[in-house]
């Protein structure tokens, strides 16, 4: 029994050392879709930067707003912050809100499914954490979990990446790269693609449901405006088959903003869009379908504008 613990421990440690040098050693892919954050922090937090209208959200951001159509409107700069639902709100608000400054205007378009168990991550927030190690400063107990409990994923990303490497094959395109967001932090390299085929969403787990989310954003834009910042609360866009599918969960969001005194600048249905403008899933939007989004977000947002 002794000599199997002693071979046991030191498979484990073998293990433990090897996946720590591909998740922290080993480079990944440098046209990686999530080495964006990098960018988009550095846009916020740039102190010589005028103020600006900071997008946070998921892809539904990501894929869904025209930044520099915005800037021609509105005369102001453009920082869209979003990647992926999956990283969860509270990461991304933890990250980007702490550099709002008086005179910023914040947009909150979170996806419905962020507080049936997104909020605080999943796979996304692991790939994100073993790029970025100093995210895990101001993580919980839940982001935690959602970080050790996806590194096989991460793993296998990187796995994949060099055996593609080694075979010699190529990838296929994807909209998911470094290399397909503009200066302002829009995916903007499928506008000229053709639409993909994509699964509708089916209603969420009710039993999934967490108002600590609510609590967490009542507290979090509190503490941004005390900085003198705006922070506003926008439904996300999504395609309309699924808006209807979604429509109890989506009542809940509602009337749970409503508890807790936050304000949606306008109702949900109102970024609910024809699935003919989506791009490849329900959150993601094609060209045409960014510049709509985009000229109806114009004035929700030019009337907190030198307010």
């Amino acid at each position: 029994m002794k000599k199997f613990l002693i071979k046991f421990s030191i498979l484990a440690i073998v293990i433990i050392a090897v996946s720590s040098v591909i998740l922290f050693v080993l480079k990944g892919n440098p046209d990686a879709y999530f080495l964006a954050w990098e960018k988009k922090v550095d846009a916020v937090k740039n102190p010589d930067r005028d103020n600006a209208v900071i997008f946070i959200g998921g892809s539904n951001v990501t894929f869904g707003i025209n930044s520099l159509l915005l800037e021609d409107s509105l005369k102001m700069q453009v920082i869209n912050t979003s990647i992926h639902a999956g990283i969860g709100m509270k990461a991304m608000m933890d990250e980007f809100c702490k550099y709002a400054k008086q005179g910023d205007i914040v947009v909150l378009a979170p996806e419905y499914h962020q507080p049936y168990g997104s909020w605080d991550g999943e796979e996304a927030l692991s790939q994100l954490f073993f790029l970025y190690p100093y995210l895990g400063k101001s993580f919980n107990i839940l982001q935690w979990k959602n970080v050790f409990s996806n590194i096989p994923s991460v793993l296998t990303l990187k796995k994949d990446y060099y055996k593609h490497i080694l075979l010699h094959k190529n990838t296929k395109w994807s909209a998911y790269a470094l290399s397909s967001f503009n200066k302002n932090g829009d995916i903007v390299a499928h506008w000229d693609k053709p639409k993909t085929d994509f699964r509708h969403y089916k209603p969420f787990n009710e039993d999934d449901f967490s108002e600590k989310y609510f609590n967490y954003l009542s507290s979090k834009i509190k503490q941004t405006e005390e900085k003198g910042a705006k922070v506003i609360i926008v439904p996300p866009v999504i395609a309309k088959t699924s808006f209807a599918t979604l429509q109890e969960n989506v009542k809940r969001v509602e009337e749970t903003y409503k508890k807790y005194n936050l304000k949606q600048e306008c109702p949900s249905e109102v970024f609910a869009f024809p699935d003919s403008l989506n791009y490849n899933t329900p959150y993601h939007l094609g060209k045409q379908g960014a510049d709509k989004r985009t000229l109806l977000l114009v004035p929700i947002i030019k009337k907190y504008i030198n307010k």
